[in-house]
């Protein structure tokens, strides 16, 4: 397990004003030299914390590979505040270099042990204290998943086991999709129908009132037709009707 570096926000936000020993300017440096949490491994660049990565706020400015400083396997970092690039001197990280001169508001402490605030015009850089931390490849890594192995179980991910299932179901036989005719298809046949039948009642009604026609007409025909059947028939019938008769018993008297 990684070991926590925990550090306060003044350790990345604050300026110090700090001399180191007794001779040599005075350094504009990142963070409270007086607290020592800013200042893990008591300030000896040498200590290393391992297992560790860099702290938030800090990268990895640059990486040990001297062996004496470092077991086989293990990779050793030298961190510095972001922005910040390795250096040689006596705080190890450093951001700009030599140049025109700046003014910084920074913090101080006075002879009498008081906290202050004043400004420093230097042509240095801002120098930060480095954090040298070393880890493994194991350390970092995810933990491999033993659980299925040391039960036998089935190591094929849930989704390729459900594939089949999905498949399957997704596809259907196409008899079971017909659903019949759609509405408009017996709406015509309905149209068909309906006219086919009243053509068809028109054709018997055609036919009947032919049929019965031709049962009169002859009878029309033959009953004024002269010297027809039916006319000797009807005249044989009338002259019987109005043939004079003799009176029997009755003289008739000439005139």
């Amino acid at each position: 397990m990684l070991t926590t570096i925990p550090l306060a926000p003044s350790c990345l936000t604050e300026t110090w004003l700090l001399t180191v020993g007794s001779q040599g300017p005075a350094a504009v440096v990142v963070g409270n030299p007086h607290d020592p949490s800013c200042w893990p491994g008591t300030r000896d660049l040498a200590t290393t914390i391992s297992p560790a990565i860099c702290p938030e706020g800090y990268t990895s400015a640059c990486d040990i590979t001297d062996s004496s400083q470092r077991k086989e396997g293990e990779t050793v970092w030298a961190c510095c505040p972001s922005n910040f690039r390795c250096d040689g001197g006596t705080w190890s990280c450093v951001i700009g270099t030599r140049g025109p001169t700046k003014t910084y508001t920074v913090t101080d402490t006075n002879s009498n042990g008081i906290t202050i605030t004043t400004k420093i015009t230097t042509d240095r850089g801002v120098n930060a204290h480095s954090i040298r931390v070393a880890f493994r490849s194991s350390d970092i890594a995810p933990p491999p998943t033993s659980t299925n192995q040391s039960t036998g179980a089935d190591t094929t991910p849930a989704i390729t086991a459900a594939a089949p299932s999905i498949t399957s179901t997704s596809i259907t036989p196409p008899e079971s999709r017909y659903t019949g005719l759609s509405q408009g298809a017996w709406i015509g046949i309905g149209v068909t129908i309906g006219v086919s039948g009243l053509a068809l009642l028109a054709a018997i009604v055609w036919m009947i009132k032919k049929r019965l026609g031709k049962s009169r007409h002859p009878v029309a025909e033959l009953s004024t037709q002269p010297g027809s059947r039916a006319q000797l028939d009807l005249r044989t019938e009338l002259d019987s009707r109005t043939q004079p008769s003799e009176l029997y018993g009755v003289p008739v008297h000439p005139r």
